[in-house]
């Protein structure tokens, strides 16, 4: 299972940031695999690793692609991005 956190909480805040690391803690007690949406700036990737995230989405990793692309270009897989 996956569990997909909006953009929302990616705020720049400190407020916001604590708020997202308290909502990836929350979801690991459900699941290993937490992705943070609407990654748009090195800034946002830096927040979602360090508030716990395993993994990303968004116009800083990728551009939306349709089905067909993604598959033809093997970019179907993506693995831990954090590595």
């Amino acid at each position: 299972d996956v569990v997909k956190i909006d953009r929302s909480l990616l705020a720049k805040s400190r407020d916001s940031i604590f708020l997202l690391k308290k909502v990836i803690e929350s979801c690991h007690r459900v699941t290993d695999c937490v992705i943070v949406e609407g990654v748009e700036s090195e800034l946002d990737l830096k927040i979602a690793h360090n508030a716990g995230a395993q993994g990303v989405q968004g116009f800083y990793i990728h551009r939306p692609t349709l089905r067909t692309e993604w598959i033809s270009k093997s970019i179907v897989k993506v693995t831990n991005i954090f590595v």
